[in-house]
């Protein structure tokens, strides 16, 4: 798993599996690299910057040529984000469960990280919503990248914007990705419970 950096080629047979998503459980700790956000891209929440205590290799999530690669994360002062979407698509599924006065008792959210071969990535994301929903969560989203110079890129974002919306998930969005300047998708875990998605670029 590393940078989505090369468009792949033609989509091998879909293997079923026990499951169309991996839930990956992160190793080997190193040194996180400051980066700034691109000023046309804003988080959804309107919440100060993430926290960056966790390290980098534990943050990142990486991508499958054969599933949706996805990390949770449920507690405060945690960030998960998408290694470099060059073609691939991120998607961030979180919700919050709040007590009677509007602070936030619960909060889950997940990063996927989902190459253009994958077959069916949705089934995943909408599995992680309906989860959600059915425990009492709030259930938000935001989505980045997606190949923007490939039909098949456009096809797979815009499918997937569409499930969102049919299934009444209020998201943020970020830009397609052109090939040239990758971007990364990022949700992190404010000290007060909310969820902040942000969408940052590389030139």
């Amino acid at each position: 798993m590393g940078l989505c950096a090369s468009k792949p080629g033609a989509s091998s047979a879909y293997q079923p599996s026990p499951t169309d998503s991996v839930e990956v459980t992160p190793r080997h700790p190193a040194a996180r690299p400051s980066r700034a956000s691109s000023s046309g891209e804003s988080a959804l929440s309107g919440l100060p910057g993430r926290n960056s205590r966790t390290s980098r290799h534990d943050q990142v999530v990486g991508f499958s040529a054969s599933q949706v690669v996805q990390q949770t994360i449920t507690e405060r002062g945690q960030m998960r984000e998408t290694s470099a979407l060059h073609v691939c698509t991120g998607v961030a599924v979180g919700g919050v469960i709040r007590h009677a006065d509007g602070s936030v008792a619960d909060t889950s959210v997940s990063v996927f990280h989902v190459l253009p071969s994958v077959s069916a990535p949705g089934l995943a994301i909408a599995r992680k919503i309906r989860e959600l929903s059915a425990q009492g969560f709030e259930v938000n989203a935001f989505v980045a990248g997606g190949d923007g110079t490939a039909q098949a890129g456009r096809q797979q974002r815009y499918a997937i914007e569409a499930m969102l919306s049919d299934l009444g998930v209020p998201f943020g969005k970020g830009p397609f990705s052109d090939g040239e300047s990758p971007q990364i998708l990022s949700a992190t875990i404010q000290a007060n419970g909310e969820i902040e998605y942000e969408n940052s670029r590389f030139f």
